[in-house]
């Protein structure tokens, strides 16, 4: 799905099916494109259906990684502190922000340079022991932002 335009019934169904309610992709348009609150990220076009376009990591956004990440763990793999690299490329964190593998092991290692996460390097596939809480994080979205 990154850098691939999906068509915008596609993309409908995948959110109805994941947030089991009928989705309009209105709002997601209005705020990822435009004058929209999150057209600064740069991480949706829209103007051959909907595309996640491929990113690296910014610094200003690590709450934003850290909330998305810990959001979805919580929904996948509630009451576990530790999971696999694997694991979370199975969630598809890594996708939503463009990051491939190499780049979501950086800002795995900047998440536990905050003391978010601890990254355990010994096993294979690596493991990610969660320091925090999605609430800790929430009051922080916006800190690094300039």
């Amino acid at each position: 799905m990154l850098d691939e335009t999906m068509r915008k019934e596609a993309m409908k169904k995948k959110y109805n099916d994941f947030f089991m309610v009928k989705t309009d992709l209105g709002a997601l348009r209005k705020t990822y494109s435009d004058d929209g609150f999150f057209a600064l990220l740069d991480l949706l076009d829209f103007s051959e259906g909907i595309r996640i376009n491929s990113s690296y990591h910014k610094d200003e956004r690590l709450y934003v990684y850290a909330y998305a990440l810990f959001s979805t763990w919580d929904k996948k793999y509630p009451e576990t502190q530790e999971i696999t690299a694997d694991q979370i490329i199975g969630m598809k964190w890594n996708k939503h922000f463009g990051f491939d593998e190499d780049e979501m092991l950086f800002a795995l290692e900047q998440m536990e340079g905050k003391q978010l996460i601890r990254l355990n390097k010994q096993l294979r596939p690596y493991t990610v022991i969660k320091n925090a809480d999605t609430a800790d994080v929430l009051p922080h979205l916006y800190e690094l932002l300039n």
